[in-house]
């Protein structure tokens, strides 16, 4: 599923159950009562470079026995941040949350605590897990994530030499 413009469903934009495997990649997800991306009952799938905006709940939700890789997306908060997070992982998920620009959330970054789902984080972790979290920024405005990101990259000078050619 590439380059769509979805909003304002009362269920997820996209749902992953019971060992699909999809790429959802380069979306844009306005809007809705639930989740953008729902991963659950043991779906897989690859969530990059998607740009989710104002949910309810979580940009992506990842479920039990769930291992998706979400990598390189922007999410954004809901008006009442309170009651949303950006990725929400849930007892005995795992996979990969990579490099994704979370925007409208406090530090701090992540939580692991079994607190509900409206803990207002960036990140929620929900119990047991195995997944793989790193090089996620998450920061109040646009403007302070996207220099964040700027700065990483400057940093990596692999990416700089892709950038400079």
């Amino acid at each position: 599923f590439e380059e769509n413009v979805l909003s304002g469903n009362d269920t997820a934009e996209f749902e992953v159950l019971t060992g699909g495997n999809p790429l959802i990649r380069k979306n844009t997800l306005k809007g809705g009562e639930g989740s953008a991306i729902l991963i659950d009952h043991g779906g897989m799938g690859s969530i990059e470079a998607n740009t989710i905006t104002n949910y309810r709940l979580a940009g992506v939700s990842v479920g039990k026995d769930s291992c998706p890789q979400v990598v390189d997306n922007a999410i954004y908060a809901h008006e009442d941040v309170v009651g949303t997070c950006g990725v929400a992982l849930k007892e005995d998920s795992g996979g990969k949350i990579i490099d994704n620009i979370l925007v409208g959330w406090e530090p701090p970054r992540h939580t692991c605590a079994k607190q509900s789902l409206s803990a207002g984080m960036a990140i929620h972790i929900g119990g047991r897990h195995n997944v793989e979290i790193h090089g996620n920024i998450a920061r109040m405005t646009e403007e302070e994530a996207q220099a964040e990101k700027f700065v990483h990259t400057m940093g990596n000078h692999r990416l700089r030499r892709q950038s400079l050619k």
